[in-house]
């Protein structure tokens, strides 16, 4: 659970930096409508995914720390018979 919140976001991240360094500078020049239409659509995407975060860190607070977990059994517990 804590690889997907960090993969989400990593993506997070990378959506603001394609509208930071590429859709934010085309606003300024000729292609305006459809990079606008494109900073609406990332935008939008980064809600989702800042969204999917929050809720990834929900889900990780009400979860049992790991060095709390119970193991499982293992080989090693099993007792011991002899045929």
């Amino acid at each position: 659970m804590l690889l997907l919140k960090a993969a989400l976001f990593a993506a997070l991240l990378g959506l603001a930096a394609i509208n930071r360094f590429r859709l934010t500078p085309a606003l300024e020049r000729r292609d305006a409508p459809p990079a606008r239409w494109a900073l609406l659509r990332t935008i939008a995407g980064e809600t989702a995914l800042g969204l999917m975060v929050v809720l990834a860190a929900g889900v990780l607070s009400g979860l049992e720390p790991g060095m709390h977990a119970h193991p499982a059994a293992t080989v090693a517990s099993a007792p011991l018979t002899m045929p």
